[in-house]
């Protein structure tokens, strides 16, 4: 019931559907899947498992895809950024969670405008030590050539990633909501976005933290509850 002329009649574009032909996954027949790899117990003890550092201990993890959210005006912005600038500086913890080491931060701003952003960096530098590292170890996205909220912004995220030599090792996006044109509030909707997002976390083994918005409910809902985390 649906086939490729469909696909663009209903707006498809040459790049994406290009894009869907590179990631296609080869068609198998039911009758020729494989059995999983196993490994017994005593075997998987034995085998050496390379072990890394935290980004912060107990927060953020190695290779791990982390969700900060919460209702409009609770800070989620300005503590995103006070973690970054915490992690690339190497503060020796951040809200009491040791930082083992510093680390390349990339941190996309796709919620507040420049001045504001500007404002704040400036008053969290007062208190935080090492500053000489924040060229080398905290980038911004800039956004005086225009912000292009609530438009897809992965491909250029991944495409950043990619050129950073050497990759960042943590990505701060502020917020979901805005650095797509997906419905956050559809998981179905979510499925090819979030698998990008996790593509990129596996090829250039970086962190992920997504900054997001809670989804409006009544005045009902009084506990924080999955079902109400947009995305």
């Amino acid at each position: 019931g649906f086939d490729v002329s469909d696909y663009f009649s209903e707006g498809g574009t040459k790049e994406k559907f290009t894009k869907l032909v590179i990631d296609a996954k080869e068609y198998k027949d039911i009758n020729q899947i494989r059995p999983y790899n196993i490994i017994g117990a005593q075997d998987f003890y034995n085998k050496k498992i390379e072990k890394h550092d935290p980004i912060i201990e107990e927060l953020i993890l190695h290779k791990s895809i982390s969700i900060l959210a919460g209702p409009t005006g609770v800070g989620k912005s300005i503590f995103a950024v006070q973690l970054g600038l915490a992690v690339a500086t190497g503060a020796p913890d951040f809200l009491w969670f040791e930082i083992p080491k510093p680390r390349k931060i990339l941190y996309l701003n796709y919620e507040i405008n420049e001045e504001l952003l500007h404002s704040r960096i400036e008053k969290m530098l007062t208190n935080i030590p090492n500053t000489e590292l924040l060229n080398k170890n905290f980038h911004i996205n800039r956004t005086d050539e225009g912000s292009f909220l609530f438009t897809s912004q992965w491909d250029r995220i991944e495409e950043t990633v990619k050129e950073s030599h050497p990759h960042y090792e943590l990505v701060i996006v502020d917020n979901l909501y805005t650095s797509t044109d997906a419905d956050e509030e559809r998981n179905y909707n979510l499925k090819e976005l979030l698998s990008q997002i996790d593509s990129i976390r596996n090829k250039y083994s970086c962190s992920i933290l997504l900054v997001t918005h809670h989804i409006k409910k009544s005045t009902d809902d009084k506990y924080l509850e999955l079902r109400m985390v947009r995305g």
